[in-house]
């Protein structure tokens, strides 16, 4: 566990960049989350799964002020209430709720000056009587950050011998705004049991600027290639909660109800100017493509939990139904001598559907000086995806279903009285289900000579992982761990031509 207001360099800083200085967290440059140098990281928000991933979660999170959340939790073994996707763990980010009584709250304001300028603002205000709770908090945000990105390919004939070669620097200068907003109502309807409403509402824009220089060398040619990138988006979610909580004796047992809404929907417009040049600056070829990427996600989500005390062990269970509704445009139109057509190589529209329902049980006791907990959790998953056809693509279907179990166990023992020593066994097999981004049969350009291109016959991951630890007062955490992960997902590269198409496929084991 993190504490926000005990790490004084988080101060004035969002949660994306907190997470950063957290122990075993690393970030790399394409937004991805490693935890104790793993993928595969599912992200949530006060216990609730934030379902975003790579940049889209970058930007949601760079959105969140650290000044409005209480503490990061850290599991690298998650025990079986929580869903089980994420191979390397869950970091579950807790936002702060005032238990004064009366009216509260506070104002934080931060600038940050590096090649680029960054501010954060924030305000939370909280109004609490025996009766309500309200929690309201609203942040403001200007994000300016760079890449500074260099390509060196090598083409080679049959034979080996050297064909060709290209290289390419890529100044990208990204610029964000954002909105974030939060309120939440408590109504305790008695001493027992609290009627719980919420909304958030995240407003972003986005643009990302790409300055393209290459040079495209061969046996006979000398081309330079000028692209100008420009990407506009709008990012918007909506989360609306209702939940219900209720304890059931006075050992803490309590039930619970929660139904969630949430969407996210985004419009991006791309331009991508391409000038070709060869020997003396001499222009041969123009071209302009535009995209127009719009995107709409819904999820709608409902889960129950008991927990209770029999006999001395402590019995936790639940279920969860998860809905999931994609639908996601790609229009492109490529001008040449000022002809425009519609590029129907790149233009698709992309329908998915992602059912998940799940149950849990998990049973916790002390024996023989051994602090126990073991669960089991069981996942059923029924995907489809429609991908619609044009005048030179066929329409393509596809669907699956599976049901996994997913066991977890922990132990824990202190070696003295004192507590000083203290021993820590934990396992637990996860899986990483392909995001809808990667099914995606269709190829979306990054540069005139890189594509992206999904794969629909994706499979998920799965990992069995072991860790134990020894804890000094503690203070000091020592840890092996183990993981062993099967049917990983990895990046493979297909060079057509002079093309170069990045897909993903199930090639590895780690």
């Amino acid at each position: 566990i993190v504490n926000m207001d005990a790490l004084l360099s988080s101060t004035g800083t969002t949660t994306w960049e907190a997470l950063e200085k957290a122990p075993g967290i690393m970030l790399d440059q394409n937004g991805n989350i490693l935890l104790r140098g793993r993928s595969g990281v599912q992200v949530f928000i006060d216990d609730k799964p934030s379902y975003l991933s790579g940049a889209e979660l970058e930007n949601y999170l760079k959105t969140i002020p650290t000044s409005t959340i209480k503490h990061i939790e850290i599991m690298t073994n998650p025990p079986a209430k929580y869903d089980a996707a994420g191979n390397s763990g869950i970091i579950n980010i807790v936002t702060k709720r005032s238990k004064q009584i009366g009216f509260t709250g506070n104002a934080n304001t931060a600038y940050t000056q590096g090649r680029y300028a960054r501010t954060n603002h924030s305000l939370g205000l909280n109004y609490i009587t025996p009766k309500i709770g309200l929690y309201g908090n609203i942040s403001l945000a200007t994000h300016q950050s760079f890449q500074d990105l260099n390509i060196y390919r090598f083409y080679k004939n049959d034979d080996l011998s050297p064909r060709a070669k290209f290289e390419q620097n890529s100044y990208i200068k990204k610029t964000n705004q954002s909105i974030n907003s939060r309120i939440n109502f408590d109504y305790y309807l008695t001493s027992k049991t609290t009627l719980g409403l919420g909304y958030s509402n995240v407003t972003l824009p986005k643009k990302d600027k790409v300055n393209n220089t290459a040079f495209y060398t061969s046996q006979t040619d000398l081309n330079k290639i000028i692209a100008d990138n420009v990407s506009n988006s709008k990012f918007f979610n909506h989360s609306g909660n209702i939940n219900l909580r209720h304890l059931i004796d006075q050992k803490g047992g309590q039930i619970s109800v929660d139904a969630d809404i949430i969407q996210y929907s985004s419009q991006t417009d791309q331009d991508f100017n391409n000038f070709i040049y060869q020997k003396e600056n001499h222009l041969i070829y123009v071209d302009l493509v535009e995209g127009s990427l719009p995107s709409d996600i819904r999820i709608y989500t409902f889960k129950s939990d008991l927990n209770k005390t029999i006999q001395g062990f402590k019995f936790e269970t639940g279920i969860k139904s998860a809905f999931t509704n994609t639908d996601n445009i790609a229009e492109y139109y490529t001008t040449i001598d000022q002809q425009r057509n519609i590029n129907n190589d790149l233009s698709n529209r992309f329908i998915y559907k992602e059912w998940i329902q799940s149950a849990y049980v998990n049973f916790s006791k002390s024996i023989y000086g051994f602090d126990c907990q073991i669960g089991l959790r069981g996942e059923h998953t029924n995907l489809k995806g429609d991908q619609k056809g044009n005048a030179i693509k066929a329409p393509k279907q596809f669907s699956n279903n599976y049901t996994e179990l997913f066991p977890t166990f922990f132990a824990s023992r202190n070696l003295d009285s004192a507590g000083v020593h203290v021993l820590n066994f934990s396992y637990g097999r996860r899986i990483d289900r392909p995001i809808f981004q990667h099914l995606n049969p269709f190829a979306s350009p990054l540069d005139k000579y890189t594509y992206y291109v999904g794969n629909p016959d994706l499979t998920p991951t799965f990992s069995n992982n072991f860790s134990l630890t020894h804890s000094y007062k503690n203070k000091i955490n020592t840890s092996i761990d183990f993981s062993k992960t099967s049917n990983g997902i990895n990046e493979t590269l297909e060079i057509i031509g002079d093309i170069y198409y990045s897909r993903p496929l199930n090639v590895t084991t780690n």
